[in-house]
């Protein structure tokens, strides 16, 4: 299975697998990201992505060093 994902107005061709059972995971990342993802990692540790349902910059995708977002 194909699908695409969407980095502003560009398409970029982001190959996502599914799952063993048949799903089609949630989440997936361009190899350039997990790139991204792996440096980040080196430099904060653990990361934790947030994505909120709100409006305007809210809805913005977020990452940040695990222990450093807060809930509440």
């Amino acid at each position: 299975m194909n699908t695409s994902c969407f980095v502003g107005q560009d398409r970029v061709p982001a190959p996502i697998s599914p799952n063993s059972d048949g799903t089609i995971p949630r989440v997936g990342a361009t190899a350039g990201a997990m790139e991204l993802i792996l440096q980040l990692r080196k430099m904060h540790g653990p990361l934790l992505f947030h994505q909120s349902g709100g409006c305007c910059d809210g809805s913005a995708p977020m990452c940040f060093p695990r222990e450093e977002f807060k809930v509440g």
